[in-house]
């Protein structure tokens, strides 16, 4: 039924183990999955027109300052992509029963909590690697 459905949605939200998923749930986190996908698309693109930028700032003479700036830019498109996927995250929170938003609080803590996103094995604060071995 609606769970065989959650493949493609597995990669950007962890719900196919969670159990339960209506139809309509279903029907709603492919619309969150398809209004992320746009706001990320959007961020990437002025992440990369700024890292163009960049390349073309640091061997033109460009002061520490103008650096700053294309930089600001960067981040900014990280920081907005970061906070679109948050608000994602938290509106599939919204549309589960309370058991499935167990689960889903303890899957989402599991991806979020135990991988290094620059894919460095730094070690986390009591717990240990951030890889499994």
């Amino acid at each position: 039924p609606a769970h065989a459905q959650l493949d493609e949605l597995h990669a950007a939200t962890p719900l196919q183990p969670v159990r339960g998923l209506t139809d309509a749930q279903v029907a709603d986190v492919r619309q969150f999955q398809s209004e992320l996908g746009d706001q990320l698309e959007d961020c990437c693109s002025k992440h990369c027109a700024a890292r163009e930028e960049m390349g073309t700032a640091l061997f033109s003479g460009a002061t520490d300052e103008q650096m700053r700036e294309v930089m600001e830019k960067m981040c900014k498109a990280r920081l907005d992509s970061d906070l679109a996927t948050v608000r994602h995250i938290q509106k599939v929170h919204g549309i589960l029963t309370p058991d499935q938003q167990k689960q889903y609080v303890e899957l989402v803590t599991a991806c979020v909590c135990a991988e290094c996103p620059s894919g460095f094995s730094h070690q986390k604060p009591e717990t240990g690697n951030l890889r499994p071995e």
